[in-house]
């Protein structure tokens, strides 16, 4: 019975730190919105999340350079709706641009 106990806890524990670190991504998330003005194109911070996805092109995800702006690219932060009623389902929205 304490084996199934303990897992429990392992359990709750893991779902706690997972609630966390949600809630601590969402205030860089928040900070970030504002900081690189998506506020100006997104009039509402719960709206980022009506996006089919966001995407960012021109950064490096290698380990050794996660983050870095490749060489002779520009960053840009792109926005996917989605629109059930359109003839055009998909449609890509710039966030931003540097």
């Amino acid at each position: 019975m304490s084996s199934a106990l303990d897992r429990l806890k392992n359990l709750t524990n893991k779902i706690s730190s997972y609630e966390r670190a949600r809630k601590e991504n969402l205030v860089v998330l928040q900070n970030l919105y504002n900081e690189l003005g998506i506020n100006q194109k997104v009039e509402e911070f719960s709206e980022l999340f009506n996006f089919k996805a966001v995407n960012l092109s021109g950064a490096s995800l290698q380990n050794d350079s996660l983050g870095e702006i490749k060489k002779g690219k520009y960053l840009q932060i792109l926005a996917i709706g989605y629109d059930r009623d359109a003839v055009v389902k998909s449609k890509n929205i710039s966030l931003g641009y540097f």
